[in-house]
């Protein structure tokens, strides 16, 4: 089976995602990503425009969502470029995954997960549980970048689409 991670890069107020998965020689595939709920945010945060402003400085909760749709629509819409990188690997992602019933929450989320949070801890973004996930399969797959920054780990994937 393929180890592999998809990342879509930031554009206007979108702020990208990253997200780890396996897929089977079969065609079977599962895909793994951490993300928050805008819900969760203030009331004047919660447009898309507005989630910079507070989860630069701030966490809330974060949880474990299977991504299996996002990847189906990332690869097969056109015009729609990603960035990928893949390796062989024999162990399962869900091996590594926390039992359904913890998935949310899970842990927290910040765009600065590398800054401390109070009581916020363990806190991630989509990219630093990404890049957790993936090392935990295949040693050394990505490396850490400061405060998961997506820009950063594009410079390790291959871009793929449009």
């Amino acid at each position: 089976m393929s180890l592999v991670v998809y990342a879509e890069a930031s554009a206007g107020a979108y702020p990208g995602h990253m997200v780890v998965g396996e897929e089977q020689p079969d065609g079977d595939a599962r895909y793994f990503g951490f993300r928050f709920d805008p819900a969760d945010l203030p009331e004047e945060f919660r447009a898309q425009k507005r989630w910079r402003d507070y989860l630069l400085a701030h966490a809330i909760p974060g949880q474990i969502v299977d991504e299996t749709n996002y990847v189906a629509r990332l690869l097969f819409t056109v015009d729609r470029g990603y960035f990928e990188k893949r390796a062989d690997c024999n162990i399962s992602i869900e091996s590594r995954l926390p039992p359904r019933e913890s998935w949310k929450p899970h842990a927290w989320y910040s765009f600065n997960p590398d800054d401390p949070h109070s009581e916020h801890q363990p806190c991630y973004n989509c990219v630093t549980w990404a890049i957790m996930i993936a090392n935990s399969i295949v040693d050394g797959f990505l490396p850490h970048v400061h405060q998961g920054r997506l820009m950063s780990i594009l410079q390790h994937l291959s871009r793929r689409g449009d």
